[in-house]
């Protein structure tokens, strides 16, 4: 079995309880047949780690208001808040865009305001997708997967295959699957460890 602990954190506005426990049970459901599992801290059963801010989250950055909120903002908030923060974070707050959610890669010095995290999720707390798989999608992210078309950062990071649960915008009628190139990359993450 493998776990994979994610540390998780909310805004004081976002309304993480719709989407925390249905993206956890979909991402375990997902990956059940790859004996991989989800960790949650603090338990699922308890509410995040609220980070004390409030507002939009802004990615990329808006040229005119260098104050905005950055993604790397939170992920420090997190940081203070959990110096001894475990496995990823992911964040539940406000996007200023309509994505479900964001992986933020330690190459965006912009986001993180230059400081080198490990790759982090947000989670944008308007939103619940059908599938159940924007967590996992962001998950599969961060651990540094290499899909075959959308360059960014170096790599490419999602897949053309019609039905992967790595291909950008799915389908909302049809299921997305994990294949074993994706089971594999989270296995290999810095957030995951043999139980």
């Amino acid at each position: 079995m493998i776990l994979l602990d994610i540390s998780i954190f909310t805004t004081a506005d976002a309304n993480w309880s719709r989407g925390l426990g249905p993206y956890v049970d979909g991402a375990n459901y997902y990956l059940a047949s790859f004996n991989i599992k989800l960790n949650v801290l603090p338990a699922a059963s308890g509410p995040p780690v609220d980070l004390l801010l409030s507002g939009k989250m802004y990615d990329p950055p808006p040229d005119f208001n260098l104050i905005s909120m950055r993604p790397g903002d939170l992920r420090a908030a997190a940081q203070t808040l959990s110096p001894s923060l475990r496995g990823l974070p992911v964040i539940f707050c406000k996007f200023n865009r309509s994505d479900a959610g964001l992986t933020t890669y330690t190459e965006d010095k912009a986001a993180n305001r230059y400081f080198p995290w490990a790759n982090y999720c947000m989670i944008n707390e308007k939103y619940l997708n059908s599938d159940r798989a924007a967590l996992l999608h962001e998950m599969i992210h961060a651990s540094g997967y290499i899909g075959d078309i959308d360059p960014l950062w170096g790599r490419n990071i999602h897949d053309s295959q019609t039905g992967s649960i790595m291909r950008p915008n799915p389908d909302p009628t049809r299921p997305v699957q994990v294949f074993d190139r994706h089971a594999r990359a989270l296995e290999g993450a810095y957030f995951a460890r043999a139980a």
